[in-house]
């Protein structure tokens, strides 16, 4: 038995480690996660950081951050344990990739979509049997998108 089958591949590094070497990998994942038109052919592992722009500013790290040649931003988190915050935390990580994207004097048509993916060992929605949810922001009267930079 080689060394990597005993590392277990939800441990924060190990999934770090795997998909940052291993874009081929990366890009799987990604592939076969979204809809076909957010597919991705090629793909360049970011920086994990979400910097602070201020003093108290809240620091952000996430698992892998990538960016597909098409402008694409990719979050992907892998989650074991069950944070009772876990809905908050993830649109700060979107909203902080998504906001990030541009600065002062910069147009608003830079804004590139941001796709986060998140890989749960629990149920979020314990009366839910679905393992692959999509959310996004929606019209509660037409139910149409309000944007489709949002996934």
């Amino acid at each position: 038995m080689s060394q990597f089958q005993r590392i277990n591949p939800r441990v924060d590094f190990a999934f770090k480690i795997i998909f940052e070497q291993h874009t081929d990998l990366l890009m799987g994942l990604i592939n076969a996660m979204v809809s076909e038109k957010d597919q991705v052919q090629q793909i360049e592992v970011r920086n994990p950081y979400n910097a602070s722009q201020r003093m108290g500013d809240k620091v952000s790290i996430l698992d892998i951050k990538a960016q597909s040649v098409t402008g694409v931003w990719y979050t992907i988190e892998m989650q074991v344990n069950n944070d009772f915050e876990y809905q908050k935390r993830s649109l700060y990580y979107w909203a902080k990739v998504y906001t990030d994207q541009i600065k002062a004097g910069i147009s608003y048509d830079a804004l590139e979509k941001v796709i986060s993916i998140h890989l749960l060992n629990y149920t979020l929605e314990p009366n839910s049997t679905e393992y692959h949810n999509i959310y996004r922001i929606r019209n509660d009267k037409t139910n149409q998108p309000f944007t489709d930079l949002l996934e």
